[in-house]
């Protein structure tokens, strides 16, 4: 099997101050992290020292407000909830764009609760 390496990254995975090594997926797992030799059939890809760590968890989302910002925006809890629906959809595509891979739903109106784990 193939195996993806990312060659030269900065890693930062929450146990150990940030380094520069490669990580190494199989499939859908992670065989090494650290440093590593390529085979023939490897995809290697150098990152230049750019960062690579795991996906972040929000604990309080609420996927179903529009509009947020620093003002006073609406909400747009006053949307019909197959359209609330829609931007919870949209609103967590953006977080999972973002770098969280799990978000925890802390309500919305018309039981649109979405969460990704």
């Amino acid at each position: 099997m193939a195996r993806l390496i990312l060659q030269d990254a900065t890693i930062l995975d929450g146990d150990n101050p940030a380094r520069r090594g490669d990580v190494v997926i199989a499939g859908e797992r992670f065989e090494t992290v650290g440093r590593s030799e390529s085979r023939p059939g490897d995809r290697v890809v150098s990152l230049g020292g750019r960062t690579v760590m795991p996906g972040m968890i929000l604990g309080h989302y609420h996927a179903g407000y529009w509009n947020m910002g620093l003002g006073n925006a609406p909400l747009g809890l006053d949307a019909p909830a197959p359209l609330q629906a829609v931007r919870a959809a949209s609103n967590l595509k953006l977080a999972l764009e973002s770098g969280f891979t799990g978000v925890i739903g802390a309500g919305s109106p018309n039981g649109i609760d979405a969460s990704m784990k």
